[in-house]
């Protein structure tokens, strides 16, 4: 079943209204100890207040299977176009195709990334999906549907497991995933070596930077229970997120830790959680905004439509633009 990672470690508004316990009962200040620099995910805070502890690490990068791509004499392309020109060298090398994109809004947000933009802009309050920016984003999203070694969108149901599933198999030669997929790419045959998982840096937009979104899963306690409830809870949440629990952890389902001493020689021995650990500077943290990840579900119904032609980029991000304004009805254009 496809998974939404968009939805996973996010404050729901209504748990925001309802109150929950700041992390550790103090409020948000200096980088925690041991806490993985490319962290500082906003989007739990409330009024100054950090309300969750991290407790594991998500952050989509792109995909290659080792092998394929050095029989194309291709690395980890730089920019969007090198991917291309990298996918048609892989397809006439291989015969398989170099990238297989998705049609999911939050695995297009290294596009938005790329070109200084996001679907919202939180601090100024602007709804930013159909910005110049956006679109020249989203058109070359759209662009790499479309072209040698570069595979059609999958606009069905079922897209996240058949993207996956050509992967694994070694159809496909690249794809941009996160890791917690880490475990399940080992299960596949183009992945009994576990050195023929590589994982770069997602390519960079015309302003030359690279982005992907960071998030993962966070513990919170409710404001709402009694003194000794709260201070069980957060004697809990200590436990969880402490360096022995995190690499623990780890070591069982492959997910980043969120604390640097928790990336020990055993941990950092799994390739991809290696991979991973390099490639986290250009982690984009998400604005302090609850609504934010909900952005991606009008986005889940538009960029589909676009992808298969049936709506053009101009009317599917003006219909996104016009659902994203009703979720954050206090947010302009």
């Amino acid at each position: 079943m496809p998974r939404r990672p968009a939805l996973r470690g996010r404050l729901d508004a209504r748990l925001r209204q309802e109150g929950l316990l700041p992390a550790a009962g103090r409020h948000r200040g200096p980088r925690r100890p041991g806490q993985v620099p490319a962290q500082p995910d906003r989007a739990g805070e409330v009024r100054g207040q950090d309300l969750r502890r991290p407790a594991g690490h998500r952050h989509p990068r792109l995909r290659l299977q080792q092998g394929t791509v050095r029989q194309g004499r291709r690395r980890g392309p730089k920019t969007w176009d090198d991917l291309k020109k990298a996918a048609a060298t892989i397809k006439d090398k291989t015969g398989v195709d170099g990238y297989w994109g998705s049609t999911a809004g939050y695995y297009a947000q290294p596009f938005l990334y790329g070109e200084g933009t996001d679907t919202v802009d939180a601090e100024a309050k602007k709804v930013t999906v159909n910005s110049p920016e956006a679109k020249k984003a989203y058109g070359t999203w759209l662009s790499l549907f479309e072209g040698k070694g570069l595979h059609k969108a999958d606009v069905t149901a079922d897209a996240y497991a058949h993207i996956q599933d050509a992967f694994v198999s070694g159809k496909v030669a690249s794809i941009i995933q996160g890791p917690w997929e880490i475990t399940n790419f080992y299960k596949g045959s183009a992945f009994k070596d576990k050195d023929n998982l590589g994982i770069a840096t997602v390519p960079a937009g015309s302003t030359g930077t690279a982005g992907a979104p960071t998030g993962g899963h966070n513990l919170s306690v409710y404001a709402g229970s009694d003194k000794a409830h709260q201070e069980a809870s957060l004697k809990f949440v200590k436990f969880m997120t402490s360096a022995k629990s995190q690499e623990t952890i780890a070591l069982k389902n492959s997910t980043l830790p969120t604390r640097d001493d928790a990336y020990t020689a055993e941990v950092k021995a799994d390739p991809g959680i290696a991979g991973y650990q390099g490639v986290l500077a250009a982690a984009q943290p998400r604005p302090a905004l609850p609504e934010y990840s909900s952005l991606w579900v009008p986005l889940d119904d538009e960029l589909p439509q676009i992808a298969s032609g049936k709506k053009s980029l101009d009317k599917g991000l003006g219909d996104a633009e016009a659902a994203i304004t009703k979720l954050v009805p206090d947010f302009g254009k």
